[in-house]
């Protein structure tokens, strides 16, 4: 592991954001970021989730990280990468603790409660992928969180100790490192078995909103587009996009 690539910044608005402009800043100098080129920061002061969400971390308790990737996959099967990146953290985590699932499309869960988000963000030329920007917060040390939010749990809340952020972003980005190899490797067989096999409610007849209507159904799989299908009781196959379902 190449601990230069690894880089701790204090505060930030973002660690999404920051290495967004830090991307543009190389791009108009001419200079190229490094691969798996890492940002984590003590404090985010907005840090961002998917779609309109926030996420809440008390300041240096928690991993708040970005990574920079070149993934060498078409467009259209973006998806893959945020399976290997979910699985990676889902791996990460499964080193401590037992029972770690990925909420599709890419949370992180402990037996119902949210452990990690994943903010991945791809920047698309033609029919490749540019680059990547995946963001990751994972609740390490915090004991406590807003009423807003009462189903976050922490690492030190399940297990009772306290951890070395420092030690815990050399591991997770050790981690990173192998998964990506995966896929870089071609390797897509194995990520996406991976992902299946540690995805939350898969295959469990469970309460969803489907389009608007609330039903019984059990998610039977993922599509090549990385939607998520759903059967219910009657054998019913949905495929939907992240607007489409909602857990309950």
């Amino acid at each position: 592991m190449n601990e230069q690539l690894i880089n701790y910044i204090p505060i930030t608005f973002s660690t999404n954001r920051q290495m967004a402009d830090l991307i543009q800043d190389n791009l108009l100098n001419n200079k190229q970021i490094d691969e798996l080129f890492t940002l984590y920061a003590g404090y985010q002061k907005s840090g961002k989730g998917l779609a309109t969400n926030r996420w809440h971390s008390e300041a240096n308790q928690n991993i708040l990280a970005t990574i920079y990737f070149k993934p060498p996959i078409l467009a259209s099967v973006q998806f893959l990468f945020n399976q290997c990146f979910a699985v990676a953290i889902q791996q990460f985590l499964s080193q401590f603790i037992p029972e770690v699932m990925i909420k599709w499309p890419n949370d992180i869960y402990f037996r119902g409660k949210k452990m990690a988000g994943i903010l991945i963000e791809h920047t698309i030329l033609g029919d490749k992928i540019e680059h990547t920007i995946a963001g990751v917060g994972i609740n390490i040390n915090q004991l406590h969180f807003p009423d807003e939010l009462p189903n976050a749990v922490s690492l030190a809340q399940i297990t009772g100790q306290i951890y070395s952020i420092d030690d815990l972003m050399r591991q997770l980005h050790a981690v990173c490192t192998r998964f990506y190899s995966l896929l870089k490797n071609g390797e897509t067989k194995l990520i996406n078995d991976l992902y299946m096999n540690n995805l939350y409610q898969f295959g469990t007849p469970s309460s969803y909103q489907i389009r608007g209507q609330v039903c019984v159904a059990k998610i039977i799989g993922i599509d090549h587009f990385g939607r998520l299908l759903l059967e219910d009781e009657a054998g019913k196959v949905y495929c939907c996009g992240l607007k489409e379902v909602v857990f309950l």
